[in-house]
């Protein structure tokens, strides 16, 4: 299997995939993600046994082929490196999956594809459009009254149930308390069987680092006014809680960028990935004129806060592999 994908295309689905991901429990079969090339589209895919994630990317295939990875760790590798062209490849002589970017290469352990078991293809047949941000409200007012004791049958479910004239009933018990909504839907309505249907609550209660991960609309409004009044259409991919730091991932153009508030959506800092075109010339001449002139450049990052800003250069000395950051401001100076 061979074939190259832009990060920018893949990394959202990718989060959306780990989201469902065990960390530690389960077989291995469920820890895996999924990745087929085909075509000239890739396919990533996975499950927790409860809910399954399949979502299709348009990729340069040079070999077709299915392999399994460890979600987690594909997961976290994807998204530490830069936007730009990912090559990805199995090593079938040594069972492992190859990711190069630029002069990067990382390898992974590949799970036997003989483990993988198909999932379930999305039907088009009968199919509505539902707002997801709506199905997540009517979750939140129902909620509390679920059971997180997954032994509890028809109290661990959310109970949807059509009553007439477009109008659909939720509710919640878990034993003490009840909760129930209405609302209108149509086509969601007529598809209903008239007894409705129980959907399973499954609960992460992992033990993981998805605990303070949150929704792009649980930022603070003074957050989302800041992005959208900085960049020109943002594609928020996620959202993280660093003790009492936000840190937003966003991808405008072709730029990837990591933008920081405090808990009341007040900026703090951008982080801006940068290739060596993108840099000003009183910088790269900073840079050539010192002693690190001839060191192999990683990254290049661009960082802006209220009070400061600069250009982190991450560098390699080729002979020994030693690595040093430089910071740069724009003027040239070094720090």
């Amino acid at each position: 299997m061979l074939f190259t994908v832009k990060k920018e295309n893949i990394i959202e689905g990718l989060q959306k995939a780990a989201g469902i991901i065990p960390t530690r429990a389960g077989a291995a079969y469920l820890r895996s993600l999924w990745i087929k090339a085909e075509g000239e589209v890739l396919t990533i895919m996975a499950t927790d046994a409860n809910i399954e994630f399949t979502g299709t990317y348009p990729a340069d295939v040079k070999e077709p082929g299915l392999v399994g990875v460890n979600g987690r760790n594909f997961v976290d590798l994807v998204r530490r490196l830069p936007a730009g062209e990912l090559r990805i490849r199995l090593d079938d002589a040594t069972g492992t999956v190859i990711l190069e970017q630029g002069r990067r290469t990382y390898k992974l352990p590949a799970n036997d594809p003989t483990w993988f078991q198909s999932l379930a293809p999305f039907s088009n047949e009968g199919a509505v459009v539902w707002s997801g941000d709506f199905f997540q409200e009517i979750i939140d007012r129902v909620f509390f009254c679920v059971s997180d004791d997954e032994s509890s049958d028809a109290i661990a479910c959310l109970y949807f149930k059509p009553v007439g004239e477009g109008h659909i009933e939720v509710c919640g018990l878990n034993g003490h308390q009840f909760a129930l909504t209405r609302f209108t839907h149509d086509d969601l309505s007529a598809r209903l069987p008239e007894d409705g249907v129980l959907i399973r609550a499954v609960v992460d209660a992992d033990d993981n680092d998805d605990r303070d991960d949150l929704l792009p609309s649980e930022l603070p409004a003074a957050a989302l006014e800041f992005i959208a009044g900085h960049f020109t259409d943002p594609r928020i991919i996620e959202v993280e809680r660093e003790r009492d730091v936000l840190e937003v991932e966003i991808i405008e153009g072709r730029k990837h960028r990591e933008v920081c508030f405090d808990s009341n959506g007040n900026w703090l800092s951008t982080r801006t990935e940068l290739q060596r075109q993108e840099v000003p010339a009183e910088v790269l001449a900073a840079l050539d004129n010192s002693q690190y002139a001839d060191w192999r450049v990683d990254d290049i990052d661009h960082f802006e806060t209220p009070a400061d800003e600069w250009y982190r250069f991450e560098l390699e000395e080729p002979q020994s592999d030693r690595e040093v950051e430089l910071r740069i401001r724009p003027d040239g100076g070094i720090f």
